[in-house]
């Protein structure tokens, strides 16, 4: 795979992950004060939208990387997963940047 693939493709995964948290978060402030959960579940739910967040961005984040890794193609692993953190890092630039200044 080419460098420049790499890179779309580590973009691709960070729009993935940025899309998944920004629906997420917009759920949970839309739902929040709507209607009062009891107390005995909101910990098993929230322990669960954990696990499954972890899940979904871990994948997105890691998946191709170790697929890549397993087989043989190392340099191109680091790559991909080091692009896609700076992809991640520029798009939370980019959003503290537009709400605080």
């Amino acid at each position: 795979m080419s460098k420049a693939k790499i890179v779309l493709y580590s973009l691709l995964h960070a729009l993935g992950v940025a899309t998944y948290v920004t629906l997420l978060a917009s759920f949970m402030a839309k739902t929040e004060g709507v209607k009062t959960i009891p107390e005995e579940i909101v910990g098993p739910i929230m322990l669960t939208l954990f696990v499954i967040s972890a899940a979904v961005t871990g994948s997105l984040v890691l998946a191709r990387p170790i697929i890549l890794f397993f087989d043989k193609k190392r340099q191109e692993a680091v790559l991909f997963f080091i692009s896609t953190l700076i992809w991640l890092l520029i798009m939370v630039a980019v959003a503290l940047s537009v709400v605080f200044f």
